[in-house]
Order: structure tokens, then C-alpha cells, then sequence
């Protein structure tokens, strides 16, 4: 059975929930400021990169969620290609 230790698993529940942090962070901060501003020449590019740290965030989200679920779902053992990328 593909297991992870603890220390791993604790590690890794540990940065989806900052990911998760992040987005949820920069998508009030975005709202706030288009709500109170507006979509100005003055507030654009601010925006602009609150929708980019949005998408990284969510990128990098996504791939830690579907690695981790890669090794849970590999039988009898995780794939060796994914693990370095959890240690």
C-alpha cells in the first residue's frame, strides 16, 4: 500500500490550507477593491496581479491535491516518479 509518513502527510495538509488561505485572501482583497474603486486606469494593474496570485495559488493547489491523491489511489506502491516531488 502506498503510504506517506506523518511528518509528510501533516506537511502537506499544511500548505493547502495556506493555498487555500491565499486564494481566499486575494479574492476578497480583489472584490473589496473592485467594489470600493471600481475597474479604474488606476486600479487595473492591482487587480491584474490579485488574479494572478489567485491562479498560481490555485495551480499549485490543484497539483499538490491531485499528487497526493496520485499516491494514495497507487497500489501495492506509489508511483517513485511522484514521491520525490513529497519528500
Amino acid at each position: 500500500m502506498a503510504n506517506l509518513p506523518d511528518e509528510t502527510l501533516t506537511t502537506i495538509l499544511y500548505l493547502q490550507r495556506r493555498l487555500f488561505q491565499i486564494i481566499n485572501q486575494a479574492s476578497a482583497a480583489e472584490f473589496n477593491l473592485a467594489e470600493e474603486y471600481g475597474e479604474t486606469e488606476a486600479t487595473l494593474g492591482e487587480l491584474e496581479e490579485l488574479k494572478n496570485v489567485i491562479e498560481r495559488a490555485r495551480t499549485s493547489y490543484t497539483r499538490l491535491y491531485r499528487l497526493v491523491l496520485l499516491v494514495g489511489e497507487s497500489q501495492p506502491m506509489a508511483d517513485s516518479a511522484a514521491l520525490p516531488y513529497l519528500v
